[in-house]
């Protein structure tokens, strides 16, 4: 295994979002158009809202860099410093300047380890940030220069396994949470309507 760090943009292409203004047609009606993905839509590491998505009207066909595709790593460049994977159902999204959007370019790396990394590492966003500590904003030629050692891609592989375990997990523990409210919610309601 490699013992050298390397610099994140030796295994990664790394740009920002279309600047929505940009492109937008206010008043017109426009044949071009997308959902977009806003920092509202992600409020929470790899947790998109459906419901929050955005209509974008543009004055011309936009390219397709800017839209999410499977594996994709998004990371607002603004605290909270949110990050997501990009799975299939979220893929052909439009990506807003908010956020950089990280694509694998070498094999040796796994999207779902360096998804992990990112999250492990947010605390270097805080330090790094121009503008204050609680809503200073990165670059994403920052993101360029970060530095890490990647473990093999057997033990990274080891590691997404590990990682989406954990997530089925705690997705069922939300589940039986949410059943088990329900249950008791319909417990007490009989009782009380028996009472009454």
């Amino acid at each position: 295994m490699n013992s050298t760090k390397i610099k994140l943009e030796s295994c990664v292409n790394i740009r920002t979002g279309l600047v929505l203004s940009r492109k937008e047609v206010v008043f017109d009606i426009s044949s071009h158009v997308y959902p977009a993905l806003s920092l509202r839509a992600l409020p929470v590491d790899n947790d998109i809202k459906h419901n929050l998505l955005e209509s974008y009207s543009a004055s011309e066909p936009l390219k397709e860099g800017y839209f999410t595709h499977s594996d994709d790593i998004l990371l607002s460049l603004s605290a909270p410093y949110t990050v997501a994977l990009i799975t299939e159902p979220f893929t052909n999204l439009l990506i807003s300047s908010h956020f950089a959007i990280i694509r694998i370019k070498n094999k040796q790396i796994d999207p779902h380890f360096l998804y992990w990394w990112l999250l492990q590492n947010r605390q270097e966003f805080y330090k790094m940030a121009s503008g204050g500590t609680i809503m200073g904003t990165i670059s994403s030629g920052y993101i360029r220069k970060m530095t890490f050692l990647p473990p093999s891609i057997e033990l990274q592989e080891k590691i997404e396994n590990l990682l989406q375990l954990a997530n089925c997990e705690q997705r069922l523990l939300l589940r039986f949470a949410e059943a088990k409210k329900r249950l008791v919610s319909g417990l007490l309601q009989n009782n009380f309507r028996e009472k009454n």
